[in-house]
């Protein structure tokens, strides 16, 4: 290499690409973890080998009697996870200081400090009796998380008929699909579970990732004729963005430009509950429905459509259009006209063909409803009686 002084163009000669893999450390000797402990201040020399003991023989670790390694059991991996594994968008954990050398430590100085005539005894003994009085109640309202992390990991797979089913963003291996409840995806890899919500059938979707954590999204079906929507696995159990709420769905989502978030797939504010907002389900046609991301309210969409998307805003009700692309051969149009871009609430040709209905109810019948929205993105009000539709 040439000396270089101030600012000089320097040619390339050759240029490679070299792949690799990196490989984990291997597990500590008894040795090194006498080290570690006493350099943490954990144990003294009669103590020490009473603690490596006591971490066998609740087969939380093992010693290799071959190189004296002490390899983590299946339960000492699966309580570490548990403790450290975040809940919320916040990264909360239900403890992590739980497998962290320092209560141990501070323990083992209190101690020390009591010898040396620096402390009280009745007063450590209290401070450490209220520390893990507080650690376990905050544990066991916390222990579902826990339990899911177990079930997954130490359930038969043959009794929670688990399969192959989405790529988990972390490491792109695909993760179990465990449907007993709670239902939840598993990644073998990560070791990591990731909650979905329950009762309705969860299918893949097209290998779409979420734009946030590069997690495949889910298809939620409530059933036939019943509300839909994607769930990122990742963004329900634990949101990524700090204004989304956990156990959230895709139609939750405050992203400003995902497809498949709020901001996307609005048709108008619930006329139902007057809370949620009518977003267009991901379901392709013929069974199309635009449903309340807060209550069971429902818009069955014509069924003779071959493709269905938002448009841009009604001048009238301030509800978002629909270009409605029909079917050939069923297209309810004049002169075989297959494109209609108009007004579910206020379009004379569109509303007939739509009907109100209840997620999991019998569809109601149809007709016009009465009155105008209230403002932007809220569509047309309806009447209580009978025949209630648009």
């Amino acid at each position: 290499m040439p000396d270089l002084t101030g600012v000089r163009s320097v040619g390339v000669e050759n240029v490679s690409l070299d792949e690799g893999r990196t490989s984990a450390p291997d597990y500590l000797t008894e040795a090194e973890l006498i080290g570690l402990m006493e350099k943490n201040g954990i144990g003294t020399d009669a103590s020490i080998p009473v603690h490596i003991n006591n971490i066998c023989e609740r087969n939380y670790a093992h010693v290799q009697s071959a190189n004296r390694t002490i390899s983590p059991s299946k339960l000492g991996v699966a309580l570490v996870h548990g403790y450290r594994a975040p809940y919320d968008s916040n990264n909360n954990t239900i403890d992590s200081e739980l497998v962290l050398p320092t209560v141990r430590a501070n323990i083992e100085e209190n101690i020390s400090l009591i010898a040396k005539g620096n402390a009280d005894y009745g007063m450590v003994v209290k401070h450490a009796l209220d520390q893990f009085l507080a650690k376990f109640r905050y544990f066991t309202a916390k222990i579902g998380l826990m339990d899911q992390l177990f079930e997954a990991s130490f359930s038969q797979l043959a009794q929670t008929q688990s399969k192959f089913l989405t790529k988990c963003g972390k490491c792109n291996r695909f993760m179990k699909y465990m449907p007993l409840k709670p239902p939840r995806l598993y990644c073998m890899n990560c070791e990591e579970t990731y909650s979905l919500p329950q009762n309705g059938a969860i299918k893949e979707y097209k290998g779409i990732t979420c734009p946030l954590d590069n997690f495949e999204v889910v298809l939620y079906s409530l059933g036939p004729n019943a509300k839909t929507d994607t769930v990122c696995p990742m963004c329900y159990t634990s949101p990524v963005l700090d204004n989304m709420k956990k156990n959230s769905m895709c139609s939750q989502c405050p992203h400003p430009t995902c497809p498949r978030s709020l901001a996307s797939r609005t048709l108008c504010r619930c006329p139902e509950c007057d809370v949620g907002t009518v977003v267009l389900d991901p379901s392709d046609p013929p069974k199309c429905h635009a449903s309340c991301n807060a209550c069971n309210f429902m818009i069955v969409l014509p069924s003779a459509a071959h493709k269905i998307e938002l448009d841009d805003a009604c001048e009238s009700c301030g509800a978002t259009r629909l270009r409605v692309d029909f079917n050939k051969k069923e297209t309810p149009l004049k002169d075989g006209a297959t494109l209609l871009t108009a007004c579910v609430f206020c379009d004379d040709t569109l509303s007939p063909l739509c009907s109100e209905a209840h997620s999991r109810l019998s569809l109601r019948g149809r007709g016009r409803g009465r009155g105008r929205g209230r403002g932007r993105g809220r569509g047309r009000g309806h009447s209580r009686g009978r025949g209630r539709g648009y």
